[in-house]
């Protein structure tokens, strides 16, 4: 242990300092012999905000839970000069009652935590008890856990920090003692297998020098409370000189109102219009005054008369005088017109949907549009038929087909009473386009599908029997016709060639007439499963495709990745959990055996065990009493 004066070694039984002759004497002649009272945490210095205070306050909460018998406790302040942070911590220990404190947690069980705000320190002061428990060097190991956030200004986490690895000193002391005897306990925490000091008696200090300190000790007290009357007065003068400047600065501004002659102008019958613009005169008659300020009024109309009132009706214009005609009053006032009569009902007639305008013919133009020159795109809709949304879907399907399989599919979209020129011989262009390339040419007649044709290379139709094609026809008419909508019927027509294509190719392949026969008699549905099947049709005929075995092992081999991994984020998330649960205050309240105390430096409950620590960025200076 040290002075908390002077720094120097003191025998844990020395009455006073060997060196400077410091004690508890000497403390409350410099700083007063009267007992303070502090809060649990006793912010001096308001360095911390309302949420810190209140999560330091829990914390505490929870560590007397854990620790009845220990007495937790803060000091933050901005000392002076001549007051060492060591010698702050003893007095207060020795004077200090902290408020609310149970009669179990007297103040020799007590670990103050004080903060010098001025010299950026901070110190742990122990009384008798602590001291037993908690060793000087895992108090200051406690202070360096705290630097980062006290360098940082957050003066309540840091605070918090230093309870919490305390707290974990306190549980591995508690493990420990349950192991020990009581005589083994007793002579650990009385220090008696511990190396003890072996310093010679002190001189004690000059018998008059302690008197004239006492003197002026006693003089500050008499003269204090006469300074603190007089500091009251003169804030209690200065308050009322400011107050009647505040009330003056305060005056609130109120709203002006408008000038009384445009009053007139607004009443409550007509809201928020003016008279001369209210639309129902029967309202404006009945408002107060409505008499004398109508003859002076030239804004509103005349009543219209039976000679100039013209009516609009369903039939057209109605001559006013004819009986049955007119309308109401108040309306023939506002209203350019009058229903005569309930209106006639909707018949059937009129619910049907109007035709379509029918379109030109192709010619001209529009036939060059067509025929001129070979397709860009794959879907020839010159005309815009298809809405855009499923023309581009088309279109993006069409160009899939085409990457996965010998055969392309063109579409040309014609109206429902269009045809193609009679000078057009579509397989005469069906050959200039695309030579010998394997390609069919869809001739769609917007909704109906029933008129389709399909064109295929002269090639390809001299290999296989006539019903080949024929039954490919049918079967996209037949899905064709499922639905009545153009842009559905053409997707669904151009998914099923696609498929049909796809059946063509692999009977094509086969050997022999007779072979393809054979194979033209099932459908692509039952063929048998091929490994270079188009992957765009495993949507719509999953029987074409040989299955991989290797693609069983790669889903296993995902799924056990996937297992794998959250495995690991499990344990991943529960050692973070377990790592922000390292300072945490759980489990059964711990109590510690007593023993005799023995003082030190003339100390009722502490002997000044303190450790200290700077947190000033530039400074890493440290102490331990």
């Amino acid at each position: 242990m040290k002075c908390p004066s002077c720094q120097r070694p003191v025998d844990h039984e020395a009455e006073s300092c060997y060196s400077c002759g410091y004690s508890e004497l000497e403390a409350s002649e410099r700083y007063g012999s009267n007992h303070v009272v502090l809060n649990r945490v006793h912010d001096a210095a308001h360095c911390l905000r309302k949420q810190e205070r209140d999560e330091l306050s829990e914390t505490l909460d929870r560590l007397e839970l854990k620790f009845p018998q220990m007495l937790f406790c803060v000091y933050l302040g901005n000392l002076p000069s001549h007051l060492c942070i060591s010698e702050l911590g003893f007095w207060l220990l020795n004077h200090g009652q902290v408020r609310g404190a149970e009669y179990a947690r007297p103040n020799e069980n007590a670990i103050l935590v004080v903060v010098d705000m001025v010299t950026k320190q901070i110190g742990i002061s122990l009384g008798y008890f602590a001291e037993t428990l908690i060793s000087e060097e895992d108090a200051y190991r406690a202070l360096t856990y705290s630097r980062p956030h006290l360098i940082n200004s957050e003066y309540g986490e840091g605070i918090e920090k230093v309870f919490l690895r305390l707290s974990k000193v306190l549980q591995k002391k508690g493990r420990k003692l349950r192991k020990l005897s009581r005589s083994q306990i007793h002579s650990t925490l009385n220090g008696e297998e511990a190396n003890l000091l072996d310093l010679p008696a002190h001189l004690a200090p000059n018998p008059a020098m302690r008197k004239e300190n006492l003197e002026a000790a006693v003089e500050r007290e008499h003269h204090e409370p006469l300074k603190a009357s007089l500091s009251k007065v003169r804030n209690l003068i200065l308050l009322l000189l400011i107050l009647p400047m505040l009330s003056l600065a305060g005056k609130i501004e109120m709203p002006e109102w408008e000038a009384e002659n445009k009053a007139e102008e607004y009443f409550l019958g007509g809201g928020l219009w003016p008279q001369g613009l209210i639309p129902d005169q029967k309202v404006a008659a009945n408002a107060p005054g409505a008499g004398e300020t109508t003859a002076a009024s030239e804004t509103i109309p005349p009543k219209p008369t039976s000679q100039n009132a013209k009516f609009y009706g369903p039939q057209g214009l109605v001559d006013a005088g004819k009986a049955g005609d007119t309308p109401p009053e108040s309306i023939a006032a506002n209203t350019a017109y009058e229903l005569e009569g309930p209106p006639a009902p909707i018949t059937a007639e009129d619910a049907e949907t109007p035709a379509l305008e029918p379109l030109p013919p192709i010619e001209g133009q529009l036939a060059d549009l067509y025929f001129q020159h070979p397709p860009v795109d794959m879907l020839i809709d010159p005309q815009r038929l298809l809405t855009e949304q499923k023309s581009n879907d088309i279109k993006r399907f069409l160009e899939f087909h085409a990457d996965e399989s010998e055969f392309q599919i063109y579409i040309m979209v014609l109206g429902e009473t269009q045809s193609i020129p009679d000078d057009v011989d579509m397989k005469k262009l069906h050959k200039e386009w695309f030579s010998d390339r394997p390609t069919v040419v869809m001739l769609y007649y917007r909704e109906h599908p029933e008129m389709t044709d399909l064109v295929f290379n002269d090639s390809v139709r001299a290999g296989l029997p006539k019903s080949v094609f024929e039954r490919i026809r049918q079967n996209c008419l037949r899905e064709g016709g499922a639905t009545d909508d153009a842009p559905d019927q053409v997707e669904k027509m151009s998914i099923e060639l696609s498929i049909q294509l796809y059946w063509l190719s692999r009977l094509m392949d086969q050997d022999g007439s007779a072979a393809q026969e054979e194979a033209a008699k099932t459908s692509v549905h039952d063929m048998a499963a091929s490994a270079d099947a188009p992957e765009l049709l495993r949507e719509y005929a999953p029987g074409i495709f040989i299955e991989d075995p290797s693609r069983l092992v790669t889903l296993m081999l995902t799924l056990a990745m996937i297992v794998a991994g959250i495995v690991a984020f499990g344990m991943a998330g529960w050692l973070v959990l377990l790592w922000r649960s390292r300072d945490s205050v759980s489990g059964k309240p711990l109590i510690f055996p007593n023993f005799k105390i023995v003082p030190r430096l003339g100390g009722e409950f502490s002997g000044g065990g303190f450790a200290s620590m700077s947190f000033e960025l530039n400074d890493n200076s440290s102490s331990i009493h």
